[in-house]
């Protein structure tokens, strides 16, 4: 079975590619491998499954390729529904952020947040589509919070990695080992897996 991951983010395709792999018979591909010009896609949906499903549905229908889109919301504790991030994790006020805007807009979002209250809630909606247009999507959430103290250098691509600290592990995104970086990712990988089985049962 051959899948694109449906995003032009080396660290996200390197992401979820590491979670591919370890499914037998699947031959993971990226945007970069099909050689043919792919239209932008709006991330303009209200919510990560939205935005999932729109990229999803988009690139295997131009592909003619099963397509796997994997779309992040973030809530912030303390903050106001209208301050939230949301779907806008990386866009502010219309604009698309480098990593070093975004890793200072984020630094100065949460410093005046007690860091009791500094919790972070990450939605991971996770979108399979066939060629067909039959469409497989599950939810991942996961529980942690934000440092004010950043961990360098940048993980090109994953800036807030500088910033999220694990409560379970103990330790920020940004220093995990890949046996810590698994088992954060494991509940996406069940979910992901989940999909990938029941697509293959057609």
């Amino acid at each position: 079975m051959k899948i694109i991951i449906g995003t032009k983010n080396s660290a996200k395709f390197n992401r979820y590619k590491t979670i591919l792999s370890q499914m037998p018979n699947l031959e993971v591909l990226s945007l970069k491998d099909i050689h043919i010009t792919l239209p932008i896609i709006p991330e303009d949906g209200m919510t990560a499954e939205e935005n999932a499903s729109k990229k999803a549905r988009a690139y295997a229908k131009y592909t003619g390729l099963s397509t796997l889109s994997v779309d992040e919301a973030l809530y912030i504790g303390g903050l106001s529904p209208e301050q939230q991030p949301g779907t806008n994790v990386r866009r502010y006020k219309g604009k698309e952020l480098t990593d070093d805007e975004m890793l200072n807009l984020y630094l100065g979002i949460i410093k005046d947040i007690p860091p009791e209250k500094r919790t972070a809630t990450w939605i991971f909606a996770i979108c399979l589509v066939l060629p067909n247009g039959q469409e497989f999507s599950e939810k991942v959430e996961l529980y942690e919070k934000l440092s004010e103290h950043p961990s360098l250098p940048i993980i090109p691509g994953y800036p807030l990695s500088s910033l999220i600290y694990s409560p379970v592990i103990g330790k920020i995104y940004r220093d995990f080992t890949p046996e810590e970086e698994s088992k954060r990712l494991r509940p996406i990988y069940k979910k992901v897996s989940k999909i990938i089985q029941a697509a293959k049962c057609l």
